[in-house]
């Protein structure tokens, strides 16, 4: 996939010349001195000599060395330093010039820069106007200045391929998934020798079947906005199957354009099975009650305009970039926007199955942890904020309430607590500030974690567990716990991280499960478990995904993308 990527990016001899930027890089591939098939002369006795270009630019060089702000480099002042590092790591001579003038490299970064786009990140960020007017130059000012803008631009490239935005990091404060790291000076330096710099770059951009599928539903609602968009329907009545008129038909005109219906069909507007199955599909994507019917919800989902979509995939194209390149041949996944989890093993999901997550006030956060073991039957040790915040309240409501919950009180958290009698506590005294008891209620029918817990130890004290409270998986937004993960089929899901373990078959499981045993069991292999937060995604089979964003953090995310596209992304000071 990234050779392909590569190849398709590098203008070849029958490279058409669709515009004045390709023009450029066809010409600048001249100057380098690589042979194309292109329309465009070579003017070789315009470039200086190899001694006379390297003296004249390593003198520029120099000069701009001694500017603060370095020329044609970052606002951001730790990536100043590092450019001047690796200058001076160089005894200043240019990074990008080399032979007759411009080496190949630059070249092909010029143009990754120019396809940024594809990516859903903005080529002007890296100065990609600046660069394309100096990369055609034959002279040592321009040169000179060319270099220190290609390295500018590949500092940050390469950062916002591996690991998003640098601006985009504290958007999303309840984001803790670590996305990897790599010394981008040292990637700079490996990359200049020839050949190297092509499979850098196609090593930096996600290697995720997800990405590239997002890529692609990125270029596809581009076009339909270069096409003017789609229709909106207008205000008006419920719309069904056997309806029929204008609403009808622009409804079908709409669900053509998605895919959601395979063609136009009917010009005469009336709403058939085939609609039926369309508006069905695409409320199933947008994860609605799918009854075929377009109510308020569908209709507002379909006056989204194009551009609000392509928003919503760029978005979510930054949050792939902050995740970790390799997930693992096995490993569990949960989207808290997509109320799902699923295990997957060498890319393709071998179980699914709808969560519940935390509601909007004490929304999930999302990280990665390892689960090593499972609890049947747990017990539970009520957190001291929910023991304050939920618990406290209703005992001072009602005395018998810890009786009737089952709920034990312990002197504090240590290991070797002393239990105590509730009725000989003074509740009336204690809050947030001063609790120092733990809560710990017995397993049973009203135990919130139901009859597992699938531990992963981590700070924020979130683990996946069964619950008793079924019927809550029938709601479409499933916002309902305390910050954990509510699982639909627990014993699915035991079944699944058990296995391997002939000690554990699901009957096993099963029995276990019924005689109300308290048992810990170490899982056969460790499997990681990442909790993420998508809005929009691609399943297997191709299928677009849309969301409601029920923690408003895209709204966080645009506007920090939105400010990093601004001032930030140019430098005045700049040759």
């Amino acid at each position: 996939m990234s050779q392909q990527r590569t190849a398709g990016a590098f203008p070849g001899p029958d490279t058409p010349c669709p515009g004045p930027v390709r023009r450029i890089l066809l010409y600048a591939l001249c100057l380098a001195g690589l042979w194309l098939a292109s329309s465009v002369p070579c003017r070789a006795s315009h470039i200086p000599t190899e001694g006379s270009m390297a003296e004249q630019v390593g003198e520029i060089m120099r000069r701009y060395f001694h500017a603060d702000p370095l020329p044609g480099s970052p606002a951001n002042a730790e990536d100043q330093e590092r450019l001047k590092t690796f200058y001076r790591r160089r005894d200043f001579q240019p990074a990008w010039i080399r032979g007759e003038g411009l080496a190949p490299e630059a070249v092909l970064l010029a143009d990754a820069l120019h396809r940024a786009g594809e990516q859903g990140l903005d080529p002007e960020t890296y100065r990609l106007a600046d660069i394309l007017q100096r990369l055609p130059s034959a002279e040592a000012e321009p040169l000179a200045e060319l270099d220190l803008l290609l390295s500018s631009a590949f500092l940050t490239f390469s950062r916002d391929l591996l690991s998003g935005r640098k601006e985009t990091k504290n958007a999303d404060p309840k984001w803790f998934l670590e996305s990897d790291r790599i010394d981008h000076l040292a990637a700079m330096e490996r990359a200049l020798p020839p050949h190297s710099l092509g499979k850098l770059l196609d090593g930096l951009t996600p290697e995720d079947p997800g990405y590239f599928r997002l890529q692609e539903s990125l270029a596809r609602y581009r076009a339909i906005a270069g096409r003017g968009g789609w229709p909106s329907l207008p205000n008006g009545p419920l719309l069904k199957r056997g309806a029929a008129g204008p609403a009808v038909a622009l409804l079908r005109q709409r669900l053509a354009m998605t895919g959601d219906l395979a063609h136009g069909g009917d010009t005469d507007g009336e709403f058939d099975a085939e609609l039926e199955k369309a508006v069905r599909h695409f409320q199933g994507r947008h994860g609605f009650k799918v009854d075929g019917i377009v109510g308020p919800v569908t209709r507002a989902a379909l006056n989204i305009p194009v551009e609000g979509r392509i928003d919503q995939i760029l978005l979510n194209l930054e949050r792939r970039r902050w995740m970790p390149r390799d997930l693992g041949r096995r490993y569990l996944l949960v989207n808290m926007a997509g109320f799902e989890l699923k295990a997957v093993e060498d890319g393709r999901a071998v179980l699914r199955m709808r969560v519940i997550v935390g509601r909007a006030a004490r929304s999930t956060p999302a990280f990665s942890e390892s689960m090593t073991y499972m609890v049947f039957n747990p017990f539970w040790n009520i957190p001291t904020s929910i023991a304050v915040r939920d618990v406290l309240p209703k005992i001072l409501q009602d005395p018998e309430f810890l009786a009737r919950q089952k709920i034990r009180v312990f002197s504090d958290w240590s290991r070797h607590a002393e239990e105590l009698d509730p009725n000989a506590i003074d509740w009336t005294g204690l809050d947030a500030n001063n609790f120092p008891f733990k809560l710990r209620q017995d397993p049973g029918p009203e135990n919130p974690l139901g009859q597992i817990k699938f531990m992963l130890p981590n700070r924020f004290a979130v683990y996946l567990h069964d619950t008793p409270h079924r019927q809550l998986f029938d709601a479409t937004e499933r916002t309902f716990s305390s910050g954990c993960i509510r699982l639909e089929k627990p014993l699915d899901l035991a079944e699944y991280v058990l296995d391997g373990d002939p000690a554990w078959p699901r009957e096993a499981i099963a029995t276990t499960l019924e005689s109300g045993e308290h048992r810990a069991v170490s899982l056969p292999e460790p499997i990681t478990v990442y909790l993420v937060y998508w809005t929009a995604w691609v399943d297997e089979d191709g299928t677009l995904q849309f969301r409601k964003d029920v923690y408003e953090r895209d709204d966080l995310l645009q506007a920090a993308l939105q400010n990093a596209n601004g001032p930030a992304g140019s430098n005045p000071a700049g040759p």
